[in-house]
């Protein structure tokens, strides 16, 4: 959409001076362009309502501001003549008198309707020091005030646009009556949102969430839109009342946010948890915030509150991902009567819940299980001659800088390092040396040595975990891999996505875009581990560690964190690229083999204190990389076990 800025502009047959003119077009009028003048240099081909189709000399035409003519089809464009008054030009556009209207609705208001969608040049305000005091406690007061300034163009909104605008009226009278309706409006905008999540809870739950969600679905749903009601009541509804009273200029979306995320967890008894839930759902209160601000500014447009309605829904599929991380892990921990007679038990359905747990918690004795019967069988052995790390596998294939492992008849495995850039590769050597290449435990070592050793050469981020996309895990049997990767023999793995995951962008995408969305996507994994630490605590060699070595508590925080956050990332399946670092072996902890520019391709999961150690440690191999941030220890749990 455009509009003619000059008086009888020719529309011509052809993009040039020459052609021929089909007609002479009045200023203000309507077209539409259907070829901008990239294919026609200084021409615009337009259609219009009843002259066809044709030419116009593009600097001619003027396009109006994009957010105006969606919410108004029925803006026009005038130019003001010598001598024009405000007041005349008010009447004239709208066909009134001054006396139509309600208190609100007055001349003034119609002039600062006109006035608000025009950029402040095209005005003079003349005012004295009694009218700018009066001005101040009267919003829209200095209309009277406020003179044309002739052959200057004007957007001039349509009568029921202006009408609905929320602009000053000058009149004290006028001005109750505009914050009675802008109350009134608020109030229906913020319920009308919350009735237009509903539709989108479904698909966001299942978005965000996923297979954890399986069995629990329904109950789930039933979650979001009672916690979506619960919204309709709310201390949100008289913060925005209060927001309206004291005169704030800004959205108050972020402090508001917050205090419907916490409203929701207190009202189904999750208080307990709502430092690791909100820890979990990252993006959960700026989702909230916005939904806030949306209805702030929806104005009681349908397309903007339907909005509002997505981003509400989005948010609670959020909430709903990072709930269910949370409390299996707060159920594993506490048993699986520990939310028995919550309003959330209630609401998902006790049995339902008590189901879903039971299966999880099937799968971790299992893995506790085969982890026992590991460490008995001398896994600290087997961990001492893990491999290296290779430079990783994608979905496509094998990459170019993915280090191979050949298996000649009766031989022992060697390794073929192929890592691209200036690097210096290490030389082949058997896989069984290589775990003493760094630091080789003592015949005889206790599985807690090699754990201190393990954490020694990690600085407490390593995992204690092979890659799956290791050469020795690509070719062992499926039935051989130990309880530390996270599976269960014979399982497959579930998908899982971080709360607040996005989409990765396409393989086309420049390394700079997919290296910023592998880092945020990295991070979310980070701030998961942090949370699900919180809940989960220590392992109980490390409890027993921490009370003998109260100084080691900051290190064991650190290896814990890390191996969950690269358990959680193996799942993913966003990341079939990314590798993680395997045990005793001092190299990055993510490395993602679809990026080939040396320095972007990997990341380390520590504090920022130790970064730049960490970052001088691999700087020479592998380039500049990027920290995930893991915090620092401020009070995680406590250790509760007993010496054994």
């Amino acid at each position: 959409m455009a509009f003619v800025r000059e008086e009888g502009l020719n529309l011509r047959a052809g993009p040039d001076q020459t052609s021929t003119s089909m007609a002479k077009l009045a200023f203000g009028a309507r077209v539409h362009v259907v070829e901008d003048e990239s294919l026609h240099p200084g021409w615009q081909k337009v259609a219009t309502a009843t002259k066809g189709v044709g030419f116009l000399y593009a600097p001619r035409i003027h396009f109006p501001p994009r957010d105006l003519i969606e919410q108004d089809p029925g803006l026009t464009m005038v130019r003001i003549r010598s001598g024009q008054t405000f007041w005349g030009l008010v009447k004239e556009q709208y066909g009134i008198r001054g006396n139509e209207s309600t208190a609100d609705q007055n001349i003034n208001h119609f002039i600062n309707a006109i006035r608000a969608v025009n950029k402040g040049d095209a005005f003079v305000v003349k005012t004295d020091w009694m009218d700018d005091v009066g001005n101040w406690l009267i919003s829209g007061r200095d209309a009277s005030d406020t003179l044309l300034k002739a052959g200057y163009d004007l957007w001039i909104p349509s009568f029921g646009f202006a009408a609905r605008m929320d602009v000053g009226s000058g009149t004290v009278t006028g001005e109750v009556t505009r914050l009675v309706k802008k109350i009134e409006q608020k109030l229906k905008d913020f319920r009308d949102a919350v009735a237009a999540a509903h539709k989108y809870i479904l698909p966001s739950i299942t978005h965000h969430a996923g297979d954890a969600a399986l069995g629990l679905l329904t109950g789930l749903v039933d979650f979001a839109v009672d916690a979506a009601k619960i919204l309709g009541v709310s201390t949100a509804v008289g913060a925005l009342i209060g927001a309206l009273f004291g005169g704030v200029g800004a959205v108050p979306g972020a402090e508001i946010g917050f205090e419907v995320g916490l409203l929701i967890l207190e009202a189904y008894g999750l208080a307990m948890l709502i430092e690791a839930i909100v820890s979990v759902a990252g993006s959960l209160l700026g989702q909230l915030a916005s939904f806030i601000g949306q209805v702030w500014n929806a104005n009681g447009d349908k397309k903007k509150i339907d909005q509002a309605g997505q981003t509400l829904a989005d948010a609670l599929g959020i909430l709903v991902s990072a709930i269910l991380v949370v409390v299996a892990a707060y159920l594993m921990k506490k048993g699986g009567e520990a939310l028995s007679g919550t309003r959330f038990a209630k609401t998902v359905g006790e049995s339902r819940l008590a189901k879903w747990f039971a299966e999880r918690q099937r799968g971790s004795t299992t893995r506790k299980t085969v982890e026992r019967a590991n460490t008995t069988a001398g896994s600290a052995e087997a961990k001492a001659s893990a491999p290296p790390r290779s430079g990783g596998a994608s979905a496509s294939g094998v990459g170019d800088d993915f280090t191979v492992e050949t298996h000649p008849p009766a031989l022992e495995p060697v390794v073929e390092t192929r890592r691209s850039g200036t690097s210096r590769p290490p030389k082949p050597q058997p896989a069984a040396n290589r775990g003493r290449a760094t630091s080789e435990p003592h015949p005889g070592s206790t599985a807690e040595d090699i754990a201190a050793v393990h954490d020694e050469l990690t600085e407490g981020t390593g995992s204690g975990r092979r890659s799956p996309s290791d050469p020795d895990e690509l070719n062992s049997p499926r039935e051989r891999r130990t309880a530390d990767e996270g599976e269960v023999p014979g399982a497959p793995r579930k998908p899982y996505r971080p709360p607040g995951a996005t989409a990765p962008p396409p393989p086309s995408a420049p390394p700079s875009v997919r290296r910023a969305w592998l880092r945020k996507r990295l991070q979310q994994h980070v701030d998961a581990a942090r949370a699900r630490f919180e809940v989960e605590g220590y392992t109980r060699n490390q409890e027993i560690d921490i009370r003998t070595n109260p100084r080691a508590a900051a290190r064991h925080r650190g290896s814990r964190i890390d191996a969950f956050a690269k358990e959680s990332v193996m799942n993913d399946p966003d990341l079939a690229a990314v590798v993680t670092a395997p045990d005793f072996v001092p190299e990055p902890d993510f490395i993602d083999s679809s990026l080939r520019t040396p320095g972007d391709d990997w990341f380390d999961a520590t504090t920022v204190t130790s970064w730049q150690q960490h970052l001088r440690k691999y700087q020479a191999r592998y380039g500049g990389g990027g920290l995930l941030d893991t915090g620092r220890l401020t009070g995680p749990p406590s250790p509760t076990a007993e010496p054994n």
